[in-house]
């Protein structure tokens, strides 16, 4: 049997906090996210304004993706490495840019 090319180690914890990211600011069909729950348990508003305005939700997942992007960065030749650093890069993107364009 041939080995795995990559090994399981530091940089594979970024396909987890990518998809903690992910998890934490997803709408899904009754228009909460599990972002929602967690930061309404804790005491903090999700929302500037009840239930509109700005969605601090999605800064709050920034939170496991960024760190997802350095340790993605930081140990490429863990398993899942590639993949959860380039994720995490591109979700912060879209984030960054959806919060520009909602300022302009």
């Amino acid at each position: 049997m041939e080995s795995l090319k990559h090994k399981l180690g530091w940089g594979s914890l970024s396909v987890v906090l990518l998809i903690l990211g992910l998890g934490f600011s997803i709408t899904f069909g009754n228009g909460m996210c599990i972002g929602d729950y967690v930061l309404r348990e804790i005491g903090i508003r999700p929302w500037s304004e009840g239930n509109t305005g700005t969605h601090y939700t999605l800064f709050y997942s920034m939170i496991f993706l960024l760190p997802a992007w350095y340790v993605g960065d930081k140990y490429k030749e863990d398993y899942g490495a590639d993949i959860g650093k380039s994720m995490a890069v591109i979700f912060n993107v879209l984030i960054m840019g959806w919060f520009m364009g909602y300022l302009f």
